[in-house]
């Protein structure tokens, strides 16, 4: 027998509005590779194709995960490693979801020794593309 209590909060979470962490866990992830660049982007960001050889989820929102620089497209010169350092986690972070190699955008955190970027996440429902409007972007860049 089902008790009157069990019932009404099994039918309040089935017709309760979904959250934007419920909804995204099935629907959506945004992750660190793009798939594809804006026309245009920010002079101060940094654009590079990479290679993030182990790729670590924890590490990323602590000390970082080291990239190796394929190609830099946009930002100071940087030969060999970056480190990516994500500031925020997001509910519906799967920063490899796009996988390991590709293009990655962010701001510089720090130039010292090494260059260490927060990178701007993608939307899998956008194809793992930004939006032509950086108001769109997560974490949002100072313009």
């Amino acid at each position: 027998m089902i008790r009157p209590a069990a019932a009404a909060a099994a039918v309040a979470i089935i017709l309760a509005p979904a959250t934007h962490a419920l909804a995204c866990y099935s629907l959506d992830e945004e992750a660190l590779i793009h798939s594809a660049l804006p026309a245009a982007l920010p002079s101060d960001l940094v654009v590079a194709e990479v290679e993030i050889p182990g790729p670590d989820v924890l590490a990323l929102y602590g000390a970082g995960n080291r990239a190796r620089v394929l190609r830099m497209i946009q930002g100071p010169d940087q030969a060999g490693f970056l480190t990516v350092r994500a500031d925020q986690y997001g509910g519906c972070s799967a920063p490899f979801a796009n996988g390991t190699v590709g293009l990655i955008v962010g701001r510089i955190v720090s130039d010292d020794e090494e260059l260490v970027i927060a990178p701007i996440m993608v939307w899998k429902h956008a194809g793992f593309r930004l939006s032509e409007d950086p108001a769109d972007w997560r974490p949002a860049v100072p313009g």
